[in-house]
């Protein structure tokens, strides 16, 4: 077995590796709270610790909430609840965005909240997003579109992409029965769009008078197929067959293409996208349980976690700067015009911290899950 700074490199974690993980990246969540109590930390170059803020959050301010929530959960901590919950307030003028992305910010921004702690502010605000998503369902393109807002542009009135799957699907199927109608017509849409019979997945597509065009290079980003793989996990879990086969096709793939969990970036070997890997872990212990090869699948999401905890890219030596502890730069994002860097973003810790408090029995929310009724 082969060793990098004292650590195993092959194996599962054990599972105080696990909670020493975790603790380490919620413990540096508190950090970037005391640092920025007003305003979203959007990601950080490597370790420089130089964050971009943004006054709403854009696209992932749902994820800080997020990781409040998880602090809460984790940690019992009554301030951590409370300010998970004045974070939550704040979403709310994200409500008429014109972006299919509002699904990211709502579901992941409250969720916790109201599954994790039966908030009556963060159930209520789930509802009212559900409802307005809902409203911009497209007969036409038989999709929720992705919007103008958010850099959609007005082309992106007629675009979809697999980004906000997961998150759409999981938002509306908790909002009664029309709502959950709209996203499974949304996901079979997709679906017949983007996936391939590889398992490979298209990151978007756009409709015109000639019909849907994939575009991009199935496959190719893999954020983009780590996303595709936790919607129809998602799907998977709600409806059953035929999402089953298409997410388990795309978990195969994933696991071709990118056996030691550590995919490149498409524009450099030298750049590794482990957040996308964080994604596809919390995906695949998602669908694990619902095929009948699952303990294969979830060995294979072990091995993945383990690769992303025993990378360079997480920071757990207990010789470093303490208040950089838990600093976990493995996402690639666009930080200038054609620049593309690893940095540490809050979807990256997000999912990583969901994944560990998985494997580590933390019965963390919001689960990918079927609505009660």
């Amino acid at each position: 077995m082969s060793q990098r700074d004292g650590l195993p490199t092959e194996g599962a974690l054990s599972r105080e590796e696990c909670r020493n993980a975790l603790e380490a990246l919620l413990a540096r969540v508190g950090v970037l709270g005391q640092r920025f109590p007003k305003g979203v930390p959007l990601y950080a170059p490597g370790r420089s610790d130089e964050w971009t803020v943004s006054e709403g959050g854009s696209w992932v301010g749902g994820f800080w909430c997020g990781l409040w929530w998880l602090r809460a959960l984790v940690g019992h901590a009554p301030a951590d609840r409370e300010h998970a919950a004045e974070l939550c307030r704040h979403l709310r003028n994200k409500l008429d965005i014109d972006s299919v992305n509002r699904s990211l910010i709502f579901w992941y921004g409250a969720a916790g909240g109201a599954y994790g702690f039966h908030d009556e502010e963060a159930s209520a605000l789930l509802q009212e997003a559900a409802i307005r998503l809902a409203a911009t369902y497209s007969h036409e393109l038989r999709a929720i579109p992705l919007g103008a807002a958010m850099g959609g542009g007005v082309q992106g009135r007629a675009c979809i992409g697999v980004d906000s799957l997961a998150s759409l699907v999981a938002l509306l199927a908790h909002a009664g029965a029309d709502a959950a109608q709209h996203a499974r017509q949304h996901t079979d849409t997709l679906i017949a769009v983007c996936a391939t019979e590889c398992g490979a997945f298209f990151p978007e597509a756009s409709f015109d008078e000639s019909g849907w065009q994939a575009h991009g290079k199935a496959g190719a980003w893999p954020r983009g197929q780590a996303w595709a793989m936790l919607g129809l996990a998602q799907a998977a879990v709600l409806w059953g067959e035929p999402y089953v086969t298409v997410a388990l096709g795309a978990c195969r793939y994933w696991l071709r293409r990118w056996p030691d969990g550590r995919p490149p970036h498409p524009v450099g070997s030298d750049l590794h996208d482990l957040s996308a890997t964080a994604i596809a872990v919390v995906a695949m212990q998602a669908l694990a349980p619902r095929i009948a090869d699952g303990a294969d699948l979830e060995r294979h999401a072990r091995a993945q976690l383990a690769a992303i905890v025993r990378s360079e890219y997480l920071v757990l030596d207990e010789a470093a700067d303490s208040s950089l502890r838990g600093l976990f730069h493995g996402a690639c994002y666009t930080t200038r015009p054609s620049v593309i860097e690893q940095v540490e973003s809050l979807w990256g810790t997000y999912f990583l911290a969901t994944a560990l408090s998985h494997q580590a029995d933390f019965q963390a929310w919001p689960k990918i899950r079927k609505p009660t009724t």
